[in-house]
């Protein structure tokens, strides 16, 4: 079961357990990636923006509601982190985010 893997990597991490994070790292790269990705529209971008993602969730474990599936978090910790990045980025020649948001499904 997916919401009993999550509980168990989590608290894995909360324990700083490396493996844990490992592990939530595997089983939800992909996923997060595709939405950077689709979010900020350029690779290198979205390559550093989930690393963030992983990063910023594992600093913020003690906002991750017990008994809730972790992915729908992990996609709010991304889209938020993108947002930020893109609020960023606004001021600079350069931008790799593509205006407004697409509706972003699962």
């Amino acid at each position: 079961m997916a919401a009993d893997e999550d509980r168990r990597l989590i608290l894995l991490c909360r324990n700083g357990d490396e493996e844990g994070y490992r592990e939530l790292m595997n089983l939800y790269e992909k996923y997060v990636y595709a939405l950077r990705r689709r979010l900020s529209g350029n690779r290198d971008d979205a390559l550093n923006l989930t690393q963030e993602t992983f990063i910023g969730s594992c600093r913020n474990l003690d906002r991750f509601q017990r008994g809730r599936p972790c992915k729908p978090w992990l996609r709010q910790v991304a889209i938020r982190l993108c947002l930020n990045h893109c609020a960023m980025e606004a001021g600079s020649r350069r931008s790799s985010c593509p205006g407004a948001f697409p509706h972003i499904n699962d």
